[in-house]
């Protein structure tokens, strides 16, 4: 990941084909979302070469790297943990069941995650709106148990919504 991300920073032109060249595939053997445990923390060391190499390059006046290329790393990195994180539940086991990290070891992973929040916190940083912008406020205060809670109950409210739609 840390490759491909530091490869966008420097291409100096993008092209886009119209049919697909590359296919992920979950349930390969080796795939990260076949296995539970702590290799998801590498996310984090990943995205932080890659915040750390975009904030050297600012200090140094890379015009290439404007406050919305940051901006648009950090939200990434910060979607990209919590997508790992809200695909376990606590007491959540099996991978069948979505789990990645074991409970024991969800808040240590919050507490990373929460330290790469702030320490790459953009200047002037707005939240965004809705439920996204709540889960991150609450990375930011440090609010653990609100945030392991705040995924299951917006699953709930969703499905006992008309139409099971948010």
């Amino acid at each position: 990941m840390p490759i491909c991300c530091l490869l966008l920073m420097d291409a100096k032109r993008l092209s886009v084909l119209n049919q697909i060249c590359y296919k992920y595939t979950k349930d390969r053997d080796g795939s990260a979302m076949t296995e539970a445990g702590t290799g998801h923390f590498s996310i984090l060391k990943s995205y932080e070469v890659v915040l750390d190499e975009i904030s050297e390059r600012v200090d140094r006046g890379d015009s290439a790297l404007t406050p919305a290329v940051r901006l648009a790393f950090f939200q990434r990195a910060i979607w990209h943990y919590t997508t790992v994180f809200d695909a376990c539940r606590p007491g959540t086991h099996s991978l069948r069941a979505g789990g990645f990290i074991a409970p024991a070891d969800r808040r240590r992973y919050f507490n990373e995650m929460r330290a790469h929040f702030i320490h790459y916190l953009p200047p002037d940083y707005h939240y965004p709106g809705g439920f996204r912008g709540i889960k991150y406020w609450l990375i930011k205060i440090k609010a653990y148990r609100a945030y392991s809670i705040l995924d299951p109950v917006n699953k709930l409210r969703v499905r006992a919504s008309p139409g099971g739609v948010s």
